[in-house]
């Protein structure tokens, strides 16, 4: 009674009818996964993409701003402001709140100038103990226009202190007068 053993091939991919694992399955499996990480890999390097678009706008950004604050440095250096700590949000902000209007300064002028009245120079001094003053050079015909001139400067209410530096007539042309006008402004803050 001897039994015959016999080998037979056992196929350990298939459980059966109902859920059968196949090589066709398992290659649809396959390229299902590979299309899947294909995929997720093309998102990356489209984020990355993005990442490095955003990073170069950054940093002409950043560029830029390192330029206007060269600028405002160097303007501030020039008014003599030494106490200046630039490592405060603050203390910018506050550089930046406190510059003047120049436009309502400038409104002011041409509002109460005479006609006759030709202004040339329009200088800005900072002195320490008056803050700024406004130094205007020009020619006017006439005297009489250079009084009425000044007399509407001081009584406008936007300028204090406006006094006649020089004057004096002018070679070229009869009757016109060189003037230089020395005045500081008022209510120049935002």
């Amino acid at each position: 009674m001897k039994e015959k053993l016999e080998i037979k091939r056992i196929n350990f991919l298939e459980h059966g009818r109902g859920g059968a694992i196949t090589y066709k399955t398992m290659a649809i499996a396959i390229a299902c996964w590979c299309a899947l990480l294909t995929m997720l890999y093309g998102l990356q390097l489209s984020r990355e993409f993005m990442i490095g678009r955003e990073i170069k706008n950054t940093e002409v950004t950043i560029a830029t701003l390192e330029l206007e604050k060269e600028e405002q440095l160097r303007l501030i250096r020039q008014s003599g402001r030494s106490n200046v700590s630039f490592t405060s949000k603050d203390d910018l902000a506050s550089i930046v709140a406190s510059r003047p209007l120049w436009s309502k300064v400038l409104s002011a002028m041409v509002s109460n100038r005479p006609a006759g009245v030709l202004l040339e120079v329009f200088n800005v001094v900072i002195d320490k103990d008056r803050g700024y003053e406004i130094e205007i050079k020009g020619v006017v015909k006439g005297q009489r226009t250079l009084n009425n001139f000044l007399m509407s400067l001081e009584s406008c209410g936007e300028f204090t202190g406006t006094a006649l530096v020089s004057s004096h007539a002018s070679q070229t042309e009869a009757g016109e007068t060189d003037f230089v006008i020395l005045t500081c402004p008022v209510n120049i803050r935002r």
